[in-house]
């Protein structure tokens, strides 16, 4: 192997080791570590982030591009997060083989309300829901409903 590729290849396992021990100290510390959506958990759109603090756009932006498949991607600082997801949909899958593909099914369409559902919500304000009055209708029912069971109390 000529000097040079092996001099590349042990910069590059030292940055790697650099840019890990910078990101587990710093999530050591007591101060909680502030991260965006579809790190933890996809929220937004269909995979977690795989921006890791040691790519080589992250150590050294000035020299490396970001690529395409990373720009506005967060960085991603919990770790492998893509495989304990993919390992959980994996399981979904063991665990309910039929009908085939209805855990990935069931993941798109939790992707899609999270995304869809702040925006259809009525009466939904800074601080809740907001409390309305419920219709007479109902709401004799439910006393009707209130008495006959205390009474069996």
């Amino acid at each position: 192997m000529p000097r040079r590729i092996l001099n590349n290849a042990i910069l590059g396992v030292l940055a790697v080791i650099t840019a890990t021990s910078d990101v587990m100290f710093s999530l050591a510390q007591e101060d909680p570590v502030e991260y965006g959506v579809d790190v933890s958990f996809p929220i937004q759109s269909y995979e977690v982030s795989t921006n890791y603090p040691w790519l080589p756009h992250n150590v050294d932006p000035e020299n490396n591009p970001t690529p395409p498949k990373y720009q506005g991607m967060p960085i991603q600082l919990l770790g492998n997060v893509k495989e304990r997801y993919d390992n959980m949909i994996k399981g979904c899958g063991k665990a309910y083989p039929r009908p085939k593909g209805i855990c990935e099914q069931t993941e798109r369409d939790r992707v899609e309300m999270s995304i869809r559902q702040p925006h259809q919500m009525q009466n939904y304000t800074d601080i809740g829901f907001k409390k309305i009055r419920t219709p007479q209708v109902c709401g004799s029912s439910f006393q009707s409903s209130g008495k006959r069971i205390r009474k069996i109390i």
